[in-house]
C-alpha cells in the first residue's frame, strides 16, 4: 500500500475489520461487494486489530456521532 499515510492505513484496517465482521456473520452491506481476492486482502489488513481495540473504535465513533447529532438537533430547535 505504497503512498498511504499511516492514518489512512489505520482507517482502512478498521474498515476491513468491520466488513470482515459483517461477512463472518453471513450478512451483507448493501452497495458493497468484494471479490475473493479483496476479502483475502481485508483479512490481512484487519488481522492486527484486536477485538478490544475494535470495540473501543466503535464506541468512540458512536459517541462522536451522537454528539454531532445532538448538536445538530439542538441548533435546529434554537433557530425556530
Amino acid at each position: 500500500m505504497s503512498g498511504m499515510t499511516s492514518g489512512a492505513l489505520a482507517r482502512l484496517a478498521f474498515w476491513a475489520k468491520g466488513m470482515i465482521a459483517i461477512q463472518d456473520g453471513r450478512m451483507e452491506w448493501p452497495g458493497f461487494s468484494y471479490t475473493d481476492a479483496e476479502w483475502a486482502r481485508m483479512r490481512v489488513l484487519a488481522a492486527p486489530i484486536g477485538v478490544g481495540r475494535y470495540q473501543l473504535f466503535t464506541m468512540v465513533n458512536a459517541a462522536i456521532f451522537i454528539a454531532i447529532a445532538r448538536r445538530s438537533m439542538w441548533s435546529g430547535f434554537r433557530s425556530k
